[in-house]
């Protein structure tokens, strides 16, 4: 009898802030259910490094931002993503907000070795915002990446000169609220977008 009160009392023994304490073998939530890693789909980049340290590539309609200095090669290393991409089947789409010809910068690709001639523009196209920047501003820029996913059907988005559309932006907010909808793109059309000065449909 006392045995049976005495581990009666220490099961429910009240510590100093009289509150019942209590076992935790008597939790009914103990049960351990083993988890089940989640492998997410990905995008590789072509480039070993770089694959290695994001495990396998860029993540399916993750939006990534490319930044760095004038010259510290974030357009190489966005047009090297898109012609591997191509080269494994996909189509990607890259998008310039800025007032350079396209023609210029491909005579720049072209001494890579990555680059293939004809991948352009069947696989690989190039389309301008700058016009739509200049004149409607954020909403025709976002307008004219929805439309371009649309119709040519990519699977990976780069968005090359997200500092000229922050400049255009009126407002911290406005900015944000256009990442933002670059981020809902890709989520329906499963692609990464990569914003080159920022980097994933796709946009990069």
């Amino acid at each position: 009898m006392s045995a049976a009160r005495t581990w009666h009392s220490s099961r429910d023994r009240r510590p100093a802030n009289g509150r019942l304490g209590r076992r935790r073998d008597a939790c009914p939530f103990t049960s351990h259910v083993p988890e089940v890693p989640v492998a997410l789909a990905r995008l590789p980049t072509g480039i070993a490094g770089i694959d290695e340290i994001l495990h396998g590539g860029l993540i399916k309609a993750g939006v990534y931002l490319l930044k760095g200095a004038p010259g510290a090669g974030k357009t190489v290393l966005a047009n090297q993503i898109c012609f591997h991409h191509v080269a494994a089947g996909g189509k990607a789409g890259y998008v310039t907000m800025l007032a350079e010809q396209h023609a210029r910068m491909l005579e720049h690709m072209a001494e890579f070795s990555f680059y293939r001639a004809e991948a352009v523009p069947s696989s690989v196209y190039y389309v301008s915002a700058f016009t739509a920047l200049r004149e409607r501003g954020l909403s025709g820029v976002t307008e004219l990446l929805a439309a371009e996913m649309r119709s040519r059907k990519v699977d990976l988005l780069v968005l090359d000169g997200l500092l000229t559309a922050a400049e255009s932006a009126s407002s911290l907010k406005d900015l944000k609220l256009f990442v933002s909808e670059l981020q809902v793109y890709s989520a329906l059309w499963a692609a990464p977008s990569s914003s080159c000065k920022a980097l994933q449909r796709k946009i990069l």
